[in-house]
């Protein structure tokens, strides 16, 4: 279960850098189905994952997470 996790945040991590360009504008990229889901095999792909839907739930919920980070920073 732990290497899922870990799997997940460094997909998370790879589609978060692909996005970076597009800024505060590549929320619309985590929220909408169609291109999260092309952008998770991507990223996957680019680290030689295959995605499972366990693995693809994992990694959609770390971007959620992420995203929320990015928006709302703790201090």
């Amino acid at each position: 279960m732990e290497d899922t996790v870990q799997t997940a945040k460094n997909i998370a991590f790879e589609f978060l850098k692909l996005m970076s360009p597009a800024g505060l504008k590549a929320g619309r990229y985590i929220y909408v189905d169609y291109w999260r889901n092309q952008l998770i095999e991507y990223a996957a792909q680019r680290l030689g994952i295959e995605v499972d839907d366990m693995l693809r739930s994992s990694v959609e919920q770390e971007l959620k997470q992420a995203w929320q980070n990015i928006l709302y920073p703790q201090e």
